[in-house]
C-alpha cells in the first residue's frame, strides 16, 4: 500500500480524484489532502508519504513552492514520485525539478491519463521494491558463502546476478557477452577488469568458506570446484 498526498484546491477535481483512485487503484491509500502550501510542508515533514499528486494550476496556493521546498530540504525520496498537473508546459520548471516528476500533464485536464500515470507509478514502485528485496537476498547469499565485500569483485558479482535476474536469462554466454559489460559500464571499468575481479573474489571465497558449507550449497565434490558462473546460477535459482 502506497500513501498518496493530493495537493489540490479545487474541490470538484479533488472529489473526482478521491473517487476514481479509491475505485481503481487499490494499492494507493489517499493518506492526506492539502489546500495550502504551509499545510503541505507540514504533511511532508511529519507524515509517511510515498506519492504526490500536485496541481500546479491551483489558484489559492503557490504549488511551485512545494517542489522548491522538497528540493531545498533534501527530501530526495520523492524523486520520480510526483505527478504534476499544469495549465501549460513550464519548460524551466520541468528542467529544474524534473528529477522529482514521474509525469507532467498540461493543457486539457484528462483524468484517464493522470490515473494511468498513477497506475504506472505504482507498478514502478512495486518493481523497485522487488529489486531492492532481491538485491538484499543476493547480498545475504554471498555473505553466507563468505564472500568478502572488501574485494570489489564481490560487488561486481552481486550486480551481475541482479542484472541477470532483471532479464530472467541465465546463459553462460549471455553472462560474459551482455551482463559483464553492463556491470563494467556502471562502474566505469573494462569488461576484463570486472571478470578478473569477480574471479579473484570467488577464489578468495573458495579458500575462506567451509568446504562442507560449499558442498551442501553448490552440490559439488572436491574434484570439481565451482567457478563464478556456478555461483551465479545457484544464487539465481534460490531467488
Amino acid at each position: 500500500m502506497y500513501n498518496l498526498l493530493i495537493i489540490e484546491d479545487n474541490t470538484k477535481y479533488l472529489r473526482n480524484f478521491i473517487n476514481i483512485i479509491s475505485d481503481e487503484i487499490p494499492k494507493v491509500k489517499i493518506n492526506h489532502v492539502s489546500f495550502g502550501e504551509e499545510n503541505s510542508f507540514k504533511i511532508l515533514d511529519k507524515q509517511s508519504i510515498d506519492l504526490i499528486l500536485l496541481d500546479l494550476k491551483s489558484s489559492n496556493l503557490n504549488s511551485s513552492n512545494v517542489l522548491k521546498y522538497i528540493d531545498e530540504h533534501g527530501l530526495y525520496k520523492y524523486k520520480n514520485s510526483i505527478i504534476a498537473i499544469s495549465a501549460e508546459l513550464n519548460v524551466p520548471y520541468v528542467l529544474k525539478y524534473g528529477s522529482y516528476l514521474f509525469s507532467y500533464h498540461f493543457e486539457n485536464f484528462d483524468y484517464d491519463s493522470i490515473i494511468e500515470s498513477l497506475r504506472l507509478l505504482v507498478d514502478e514502485k512495486d518493481n523497485s521494491l522487488l529489486l531492492s528485496n532481491i538485491k538484499n537476498k543476493i547480498h545475504n547469499e554471498l555473505e553466507f558463502l563468505d564472500y568478502n565485500y572488501s574485494y570489489i569483485g564481490t560487488t561486481y558479482l552481486e550486480e551481475a546476478i541482479l542484472e541477470l535476474y532483471k532479464i530472467r536469462l541465465d546463459f553462460d554466454s549471455f553472462l560474459s557477452q551482455n551482463i559483464y559489460p553492463i556491470v563494467a559500464r556502471k562502474n566505469k571499468e573494462d569488461v576484463d577488469t570486472v571478470f578478473n575481479n569477480i574471479s579473484q573474489a570467488t577464489s578468495v571465497m573458495l579458500k575462506d568458506c567451509d568446504e562442507s558449507k560449499l558442498s551442501e550449497y553448490l552440490h559439488y565434490d572436491k574434484f570439481s570446484k565451482p567457478d563464478a558462473n556456478d555461483i551465479i546460477l545457484t544464487i539465481l535459482n534460490k531467488l
